[in-house]
């Protein structure tokens, strides 16, 4: 069965409340994070006609703020079908209290799977055809991000075994949580989205220490996922400084599960966030104080942070940007 690529269009809208903010009234990353998996989710089910877990993130960039009151818009397509996995794109666009038009908000890529109700990989049902050499584009960038993506997880099984975590580092935090029944969508697996929100909030409070002050959430890398977190589990989140510079800084995440009765710990994906410093004004603020890396293992993670910055920085030149202060010094 076919279906055209346009027609796996799937929009949600979301409202800004109070709850979903930062104390200082811009939307919390985490939540953005959360509606974007759930909108790709929303597509990705529907063309596979049943349970889909997310497998991979590619990427996923905040272009402009968003404040209370503001309302949002998600539109998801599934670009590619192979054989039970879909690549899936999100465009969320914000429309400002009080102002006419809308102005792209965040913009993610994504990988799902079509599951049984054993939880293991199912054929997809459909297949999504582009219409015109515009749509065969975008499937030629699917396929591309596909390829690109067959090296990092060949070794998902190998990674998801390994637990080691870094030692000799300063700047780091510690987060665990409970995984419950109410973070699951399909099954007892917990929500991609859900997981996000937790990483993103924990990470916040590092960069908030980093900093000194208020911060936003500005990218978040490509991550892949190697096992689940199941209920019952403990969500262990091992965060790090990884690189500062003038106004932004890199947190990295070591995803962990514990399961207890089978007493097994478990890799289920590393992550890569970068915050932005805010000043009184708003605007990105230098980050003050000296954050020289002191160890061997510190050195190697900033030079590796650097490398992911100047992608990150590269891929921002290709999307549409308004005028005002890059994201990322």
């Amino acid at each position: 069965m076919e279906i055209a690529l346009r027609d796996t269009r799937t929009e949600m809208i979301r409202f800004v409340f109070p709850r979903f903010a930062n104390p200082a009234g811009n939307l919390y990353g985490g939540w953005m994070m959360y509606w974007i998996v759930e909108a790709g989710m929303l597509a990705a089910a529907r063309v596979a006609e049943g349970s889909v877990v997310l497998a991979s993130l590619e990427s996923l960039d905040f272009e402009e703020p968003v404040r209370i009151g503001d309302v949002l818009r998600f539109r998801a397509y599934v670009e590619y079908v192979g054989r039970s996995s879909m690549e899936v794109a999100v465009f969320c666009e914000v429309r400002h209290a009080g102002e006419e038009g809308r102005r792209l908000a965040t913009q993610a890529y994504l990988c799902f799977v079509a599951i049984d109700e054993q939880g293991r990989p199912r054929p997809v049902p459909q297949r999504v055809v582009p219409l015109d050499p515009y749509e065969e584009e975008i499937q030629q960038r699917a396929l591309a991000r596909r390829k690109a993506r067959e090296g990092r997880i060949a070794r998902r099984h190998e990674l998801a075994r390994e637990v080691t975590l870094l030692s000799n580092l300063r700047r780091t935090l510690h987060h665990v949580k409970l995984v419950m029944p109410d973070d699951t969508v399909f099954g007892d697996v917990m929500f991609a989205g859900r997981l996000f929100l937790e990483l993103d909030q924990a990470s916040a409070i590092l960069a908030l220490r980093t900093a000194g002050g208020p911060v936003v959430t500005a990218s978040l890398d490509a991550v892949d996922f190697y096992a689940p977190a199941r209920v019952g589990n403990a969500l262990d989140l091992r965060l790090h400084v990884n690189y500062v510079g003038r106004t932004s800084m890199e947190i990295g995440a070591k995803i962990l599960a514990e399961d207890f009765r089978a007493r097994e710990l478990r890799h289920v994906a590393t992550a890569f966030l970068t915050f932005v410093h805010l000043g009184p004004d708003g605007r990105p603020a230098p980050i003050p104080g000296d954050f020289t890396p002191q160890t061997p293992e510190e050195q190697r993670l900033y030079e590796e942070a650097l490398a992911r910055r100047k992608i990150r920085l590269a891929r921002r030149k290709r999307h549409e940007k308004t005028p005002g202060d890059s994201a990322e010094d």
